[in-house]
């Protein structure tokens, strides 16, 4: 009896450990996507998305000034699903995940 009462907590201690490890990183990247279907946004949308587009354009102070995000951005529009909004919010979300 004790022998069996001892392998279920362990059994729980383990199954406690695991989900102590792996939940919160797994609820911290869904909730994440929570707001990508959503079409509130209160930034310039069209200016950031225009600058990925049109990158060889760009004035070139502004060009060197934002080039990371703008060449991230650009990338991102050449992705499956890029060509949308809602894409741009799955893929723009990614990197926000990573250090999760």
């Amino acid at each position: 009896m004790k022998d069996r009462v001892s392998d279920q907590k362990s059994g729980f201690e383990k199954c406690k450990r695991t989900a102590e490890r792996f939940l919160p990183p797994l609820l911290l990247i869904l909730w994440s996507f929570v707001g990508v279907g959503r079409g509130l946004d209160i930034t310039d949308t069209t200016y950031s998305l225009g600058n990925y587009v049109y990158l060889s354009r760009l004035d070139p102070m502004w060009k060197f000034a934002t080039w990371i995000p703008n060449l991230l951005g650009a990338f991102f529009t050449k992705l499956p699903g890029g060509g949308t909004m809602v894409g741009m919010n799955v893929w723009c979300t990614l990197p926000l995940i990573l250090p999760v």
